[in-house]
């Protein structure tokens, strides 16, 4: 294939970059992916939300080990680091989010990927909506990018960024326009198995999905759904209810679905008579147990 039609991107598993994944394929490029395990609070998350949206398209993902590097840098977003601000993804405190020259280090790796197996295009997706907070989202500081990537390469390689122009509401729009699987794509940033619905990242999330008239087919952890996430069982942790009750006294009965196009995953409706009697945590494992086996029974 032509190299100027073959490009490397950086999958995260976020919906900016699951959407970018989708809008290159839509073009007609070969595409490579490379995921960063450097450290972050929701790395883990990320990684896996990488892997099931390269499944889904059926494309090559590689992961690139980084800890021990950004394990001496500075940010709330690292696992060494302080707390994840809540509030408006422009909020000042979310630059307490800002990990130091992580994009400048994850484009050099794109470049020499790209080299290495001779594709044109490294593949970014930046959006307006990161500029305020994250200088190396801005247009001037991608424009030096391209120059040095473009150098540094011998002028073999440019940099693409489509969606610098846009905000997260539009990234959403055509997301959506290309049928882009947001139900496999993780945004959160703390390091717990549901998206919180409170930090900076999951609070744009939610208004790009309300602003498209969309529903965020992702579950949040105020949710009164369990998403189930095993092979061959049907037995719940004392996590995985913990995670249910939410620290939540009652929770309203609604009506459960699979979630489309995931592999193993079940999400399991718990009507509220189960909670009425309930008492002892022990009561809340045997019953929820139970009619966790009842459903998957019921499917199968």
């Amino acid at each position: 294939m032509n190299s100027q039609k073959k490009v490397v991107m950086a999958l995260s598993g976020g919906l900016d970059s699951g959407t970018m994944l989708g809008y290159l394929i839509n073009l007609g490029y070969e595409v490579e992916c490379l995921n960063f395990s450097y450290g972050s609070k929701h790395n883990g998350f990320e990684m896996y939300a990488a892997k099931k949206l390269a499944n889904h398209y059926n494309i090559k993902v590689t992961t690139i080990e980084l800890n021990n590097i950004f394990v001496h840098f500075k940010s709330d977003l690292l696992l060494s680091g302080g707390e994840i601000p809540e509030g408006h993804y422009n909020d000042e405190n979310m630059t307490k989010t800002v990990v130091p020259g992580r994009n400048s280090i994850f484009a050099t790796i794109l470049m020499g990927y790209a080299e290495s197996i001779k594709a044109g295009k490294i593949a970014l997706g930046v959006h307006r909506g990161d500029h305020n907070i994250y200088p190396d989202c801005r247009q001037e500081y991608i424009k030096v990018l391209d120059s040095l990537v473009y150098l540094a390469s011998d002028k073999k390689i440019e940099v693409i960024t489509p969606f610098i122009d846009m905000d997260k509401i539009e990234v959403c729009k055509i997301g959506n326009t290309l049928s882009v699987p947001f139900e496999l794509t993780r945004t959160c940033y703390k390091n717990q198995v549901l998206s919180c619905g409170k930090c900076g990242s999951c609070n744009e999330r939610l208004e790009a999905f309300k602003m498209n008239n969309l529903e965020d087919p992702i579950q949040y952890e105020n949710d009164n759904s369990l998403t189930i996430e095993k092979e061959n069982s049907d037995i719940l942790s004392k996590e995985e209810v913990e995670c249910l009750l939410n620290k939540e006294p009652e929770l309203k009965e609604k009506e459960y679905d699979t979630v489309p196009k995931a592999d193993k995953i079940i999400q399991v409706k718990i009507p509220n008579n189960i909670f009425e009697s309930i008492k002892k945590f022990e009561n809340v494992v045997n019953k929820v147990t139970e009619y966790t086996k009842q459903t998957i029974k019921g499917r199968e």
